[in-house]
């Protein structure tokens, strides 16, 4: 009876967690996370920062 009923339980489980995507629960990938955020940042980007920055100092 007890094992019959902790197996329905882990079954009604397990479909739930198939229903969500691992994207959801697993952590990210660090590459794919640091190509998400610098893919703006350009070279020239740099030097326009630098020049506002010394402008903001000065």
């Amino acid at each position: 009876m007890c094992e019959a009923r902790l197996q329905q339980h882990t079954a009604y489980l397990e479909g739930l967690i198939a229903m969500v995507p691992p994207k959801y629960y697993l952590p990210p990938n660090p590459e794919e996370m640091a190509k998400k955020f610098q893919k703006h940042a350009r070279s020239g980007d740099r030097a326009g920062f630098e020049g506002k920055k010394q402008k903001f100092l000065n």
